[in-house]
């Protein structure tokens, strides 16, 4: 089967570099798991991308003019012409090259990745990996429910989707290739948080924790709401991108920046805990499974997709929103997770083999359909 993904295209798609955010990270676990199995897949992406394997055509695709989804400063796009030719350039591609495709599959949350898609001559699968929160998303995803198959990353998600009309197939959980994800049977001393400096994920409420229980804590992640950063974070951590320092500190809260994923799954293996004290529904939230692949447990507010991968009181703690006396307490009782349990669940139930097994089927489903 030859499948084309459609990444996001706010930064490029790179085995070697940091990703900017989870969708990212999933286009290419997903097809590094499909080349794996067999596969041939062609990434359509940002050019200066690189998937070892995997056909990525030079589209003249420049993230740089392209914005990532800011949901807390909901002011009308700026880019909207820049998304609209970027996304054509894939659509004429596909249209050139349909006849040795067998799927189309889209993972950008952008109005025009829905729409320039739209009645392709080939069966097209979208997973909507964010929340519908953008009303010109949503409707966009609503006009090609005739013509696409849309995917939630959770049922939490799903649930979202379909409450605003949109016809979700399924759910397909994301999936970790184990074998490159370190286990520590250890403790660390240091908590960490790690994922978009924003408010949403609430990496102010962490430091306040870390605060609260004097205990060390590292940040890790791409800057997306700089002002946030300026007021609510800088004025109270070290900046310090030399990550050997900020561990060996044990005082205090360090921001080292974003990290490769290689560097942050290292950083989480060795970590007593992993924080994601969210403020909004998360539709998985995928810093979640990795953190439980090391063996570190998490400490997350039960919401959205993330009472689906937080087993609580076996991988992590799940405390009830906005609490935060109780996410106090959980962090404090860290040491009561075994972390083989974390390992394990991950194993069984988010491995890379059960992420691509469960879109294979959903691609041989929706070609017989569409014969």
């Amino acid at each position: 089967m030859h499948v084309a993904l459609v990444a996001p295209l706010v930064s490029v798609i790179h085995d070697e570099r940091t990703p900017l955010g989870g969708a990212q990270a999933v286009v290419a676990d997903l097809a590094h798991g499909l080349l794996s199995a067999g596969h041939q897949v062609t990434v359509l992406a940002a050019d200066g991308s690189l998937v070892r394997g995997a056909e990525i055509p030079e589209l003249g695709i420049d993230a740089d003019l392209l914005q990532p989804a800011d949901f807390n400063h909901p002011e009308p796009r700026t880019d909207t012409l820049e998304q609209v030719a970027a996304f054509h350039r894939i659509r004429i591609w596909l249209e050139a090259n349909a006849a040795g495709i067998d799927v189309v599959h889209g993972h950008a949350f952008d109005a025009p990745s829905f729409l320039e898609l739209c009645y392709l001559p080939l069966p097209i699968v979208h997973t909507l990996h964010l929340p519908p929160l953008d009303d010109e998303v949503t409707e966009a995803a609503h006009a090609v429910q005739a013509s696409a198959t849309s995917v939630a990353v959770s049922q939490a998600s799903a649930k979202q989707w379909r409450d605003k009309g949109i016809q979700v197939r399924q759910s397909i959980y994301p999936g970790l290739n184990l074998e490159r994800v370190p286990f520590q049977e250890e403790p660390g001393r240091y908590l960490l948080f790690a994922g978009r400096i924003t408010p949403e994920k609430g990496p102010d409420q962490a430091i306040d924790v870390a605060e609260a229980l004097d205990q060390p804590l590292i940040l890790a992640g791409e800057i997306y709401d700089r002002e946030y950063f300026d007021r609510a974070i800088a004025p109270r951590v070290r900046v310090d991108k030399e990550i050997s320092r900020a561990i060996g500190r044990h005082i205090g809260a360090s921001y080292v920046g974003p990290q490769s994923r290689s560097d942050l799954l290292e950083l989480m293996s060795h970590a007593r805990g992993v924080l994601m004290p969210s403020t909004w529904d998360e539709p998985f939230g995928l810093v979640g499974i990795e953190a439980q692949a090391t063996g570190t447990p998490v400490v997350a507010y039960g919401r959205g997709g993330l009472v689906e991968t937080v087993q609580d009181g076996e991988t992590g703690w799940l405390v009830t929103p906005d609490d935060r006396a109780e996410f106090q307490m959980r962090v404090r009782m860290l040491d009561r997770i075994q972390r083989r349990n974390c390992r394990q669940r991950i194993e069984e139930q988010f491995s890379m083999r059960n992420m691509v097994d469960s879109y294979c089927s959903l691609y041989d489903a929706i070609r017989e359909r569409d014969k």
